[in-house]
């Protein structure tokens, strides 16, 4: 049976000195919608020798918030659905489709209201993973989301912030969990002056599935 989360743990072995945030960035590979890559997950205060677990969950949900700033409640959401925000008796209500999406690798979110336009979320661990905005009546929002991030040290960003491709280009390091069940993140580099290294992530201490 295929694990429905994989167990990470960071370990910071960097001679950073200035408290600085790891971002995990997450990107949303469907076509049209590559260009939105998000923090995901910030961590904060990771001393030099601390670790910080954490859990990279497979499923998803998902939610979406009209125009009026009412927010759906999340949804359970799985490759090849679709979901539909329509007007119903109550207001708008975000309801799963009877019709599934066109491609088994995407998650689908149909405007399906005859005025206003839907943001459409999804969540991974309970923390904003990707969003599509400005969805008009009649217009889809579509989620690939792959089993990877990126991570990097970007200052002043916080979850579930949209980065710029300037911001993106900062986090070079891609980390791919396809066929893992656990491992460490190694973080080394760093340091002040001339003997300063470059940071970087490496998978440590991996557990296959």
């Amino acid at each position: 049976m295929a694990p429905s989360s994989i167990q990470l743990t960071l370990v910071n072995q960097s001679e950073e000195q200035d408290n600085a945030n790891v971002v995990l960035v997450t990107e949303n590979f469907a076509p049209g919608y590559e260009a939105t890559p998000l923090a995901w997950r910030v961590i904060q205060n990771l001393g030099r020798g601390d670790t910080h677990p954490f859990t990279f969950p497979l499923a998803f949900t998902i939610g979406a918030q009209d125009s009026w700033g009412n927010d759906t409640p999340q949804q359970t959401a799985m490759e090849g659905q679709a979901f539909d925000m329509v007007q119903a008796a109550s207001g708008d209500e975000l309801q799963l489709s009877g019709t599934p999406a066109k491609s088994e690798k995407e998650i689908v979110l149909r405007n399906k209201l005859p005025k206003g336009a839907v943001t459409a979320n999804l969540f991974r661990d309970g923390l904003l993973t990707s969003t599509v905005t400005n969805l008009a009546p009649g217009q889809d929002g579509a989620f690939s989301m792959k089993p990877e991030f990126r991570i990097g040290v970007i200052r002043n960003v916080t979850e579930g912030t949209t980065l710029s491709g300037a911001e993106l280009d900062e986090i070079p390091t891609r980390i791919v969990l396809l066929g893992i069940l656990s491992a460490d993140i190694v973080w080394q580099g760093g340091g002040t002056g001339p003997d300063a290294k470059p940071y970087t992530f490496k998978l440590e201490n991996v557990i296959n599935a």
